[in-house]
């Protein structure tokens, strides 16, 4: 009876299974029954590989190099966005859209310029892919130089108008035997420098000097130095100097920010902290490079500050690309006739 019993549950059982392989069960391409279950999994981008070691180059070289990917989906893929972090350029070698089983690649360029021992970038890739928006690919490796800079960039951070200030450069060979500095060069009369031989890193090096004047004026400071050596490869080392010079009078924010065709107009909005004075005024705005028309008017005064309105036209005749240059703000304030903003855009 009871081999009886289980022999019919094994049936039952058996009959269950049959019944559910049948449910799901599909009609193959030659009208075939199949029992493989067709889930779609979309787009599904695949990147043979995610990191690229350039090894060793000299500072100055390019590199250049493509990652390789394929639609391993069953549906379209679409490159939304390529990105990446400073230093680097890539960019879509191919096209944004790409049917299942179809490669693509990613361009990357890295400039090694101003960059010292090991560095690591970041491209980011974004598409319609549901598991995987956004694919991170790294480009590292190590850029020699002849000479070793610290630091690469001088902030001297916010300064009280007529105050001297300094910060200092080391120089120190690295590649380079016997490194000399034949001369500084200064972007305005109120940097100047002084250098002196000195012990950096185990090797005998330079240390320079740089002073920032009590005659630097007011606003954004977006200065330079040029440093010439008997470097072949480095012959001119570029610092960057940057901080803000304050007075009873300064504005916020430091520095304006645009982008225009053109021909055309933007508006901006500019604070001017004027502290107690009485009376005060901007008068008039002039751009130092020729390349923009600005206008004021005043918007609202309150207690300690007035808000302006910048108007900027750029000309027609002005050239494509990058614009980087200082907006003179002019004013009926004996101590400070003169308020220098920053002034950074693209003109289209």
């Amino acid at each position: 009876m009871k081999k009886l019993l289980y022999l019919s549950f094994c049936g039952i059982l058996l009959m269950v299974v049959i019944s559910l392989v049948g449910h799901f069960t599909t009609e193959g391409p030659s009208g075939q029954r199949s029992t493989t279950i067709k889930n779609p999994q979309g787009p599904d981008i695949y990147f043979k590989e995610k990191v690229f070691d350039f090894g060793e180059v000299d500072e100055g070289e390019k590199v250049v190099y493509s990652f390789k990917f394929k639609n391993r989906g069953d549906v379209l893929l679409k490159i939304k966005k390529v990105g990446s972090t400073c230093g680097c350029i890539a960019a879509l070698g191919t096209k944004k859209e790409l049917e299942p089983g179809e490669s693509g690649e990613i361009k990357a360029v890295f400039n090694s310029q101003n960059y010292m021992g090991w560095v690591g970038k970041v491209v980011y890739v974004q598409s319609n892919d549901p598991d995987e928006s956004t694919v991170a690919l790294h480009i590292t490796g190590k850029v020699l130089v002849d000479i070793g800079v610290n630091p690469r960039r001088l902030d001297f951070g916010q300064v009280q108008v007529g105050e001297p200030h300094q910060k200092k450069i080391e120089l120190f060979p690295m590649k380079l035997k016997g490194l000399e500095v034949e001369k500084v060069e200064s972007s305005v009369p109120y940097l100047t420098t002084r250098q002196e031989e000195k012990n950096i890193e185990g090797k005998p090096g330079v240390e320079i000097t740089v002073l920032l004047t009590p005659e630097a004026s007011l606003g954004r400071l977006s200065e330079s130095l040029k440093i010439h050596t008997n470097s072949k490869k480095q012959s001119v080392i570029s610092i960057p100097i940057i901080g803000t010079i304050r007075g009873g009078v300064w504005t916020s924010p430091e520095e304006l920010v645009f982008g225009c065709h053109r021909g055309h107009k933007r508006t901006l909005e500019l604070t001017v902290n004027i502290g107690e004075r009485k009376g005060f005024k901007l008068l008039k705005a002039k751009d130092e490079l020729g390349y923009v028309t600005a206008k004021i008017s005043l918007l609202k005064e309150e207690q300690l500050h007035q808000v302006y309105q910048i108007e900027v036209q750029v000309k027609p005749d002005a050239p494509v690309g990058s614009l980087m240059g200082k907006l003179h703000l002019y004013t009926n304030d004996k101590e400070h006739p003169v308020i220098d903003v920053s002034l950074q855009g693209f003109i289209h």
